[in-house]
């Protein structure tokens, strides 16, 4: 899929949770994708993609420090967790594979 294929589905997912107040795209390359998707003025989610190294990260934003996230690195995933945000949680559960759909269901629970 394309990051602009990426794109237009994230536009589409996001309508399905009320506590996103704002996305924006910061960056789409022929391989990458960043966005914003702002929840308050204080925390937003990073979504960052690129297509040809296998690469996502979905990132939660509080006063400009990670607080939340699963990255995944050529089809290895991880997981950041809310207790220790700075940590890599390399366990079974750390290591599945994460939608965007389901971080955001996650996030909406960290918040």
């Amino acid at each position: 899929m394309s990051p602009e294929e990426i794109e237009q589905q994230v536009r589409v997912l996001v309508r399905q949770f009320p506590f996103i107040a704002s996305i924006e795209t910061l960056l789409r390359t022929p391989a990458t994708l960043t966005m914003r998707l702002r929840i308050t003025e204080r925390c937003f989610i990073h979504l960052y993609q690129n297509t040809r190294k296998g690469l996502v990260n979905y990132t939660m934003v509080l006063d400009g420090n990670r607080v939340f996230g699963h990255d995944c690195d050529g089809g290895q995933w991880h997981r950041h967790p809310f207790e220790a945000p700075a940590s890599h949680d390399l366990s079974p559960d750390g290591q599945k594979a994460v939608t965007l759909k389901e971080f955001l269901e996650e996030a909406r629970k960290v918040l």
